[in-house]
């Protein structure tokens, strides 16, 4: 069980991580709520949040990857900071 726990936890780092790098390819992101499920690993589910911060060029990124591991549900939180421009 242990080791199933480490392998999703691993998994859902690269997952944030993927959808942080999908966000900066897009450009600024839009601010806003989205969710979504990860086609190849529908056990997870993202949520990214996109807010303002005190600097009108810079955004707040939150992504949480969520899964059921057992009886319990599981999150991973990875939180970046883009620019206008980067």
């Amino acid at each position: 069980m242990r080791y199933q726990f480490s392998e999703d936890y691993l998994r859902a780092i690269s997952l944030a991580e993927l959808k942080i790098s999908e966000i900066e390819l897009n450009g600024f992101p839009p601010i806003g709520r989205e969710e979504g499920v990860f086609k190849d690993f529908p056990r997870f589910r993202w949520v990214k949040n996109v807010s303002e911060t005190l600097f009108t060029d810079i955004r707040k990124v939150d992504i949480t990857i969520i899964w059921k591991q057992g009886n319990k549900v599981q999150e991973y939180s990875l939180t970046t900071y883009l620019g206008r421009g980067a």
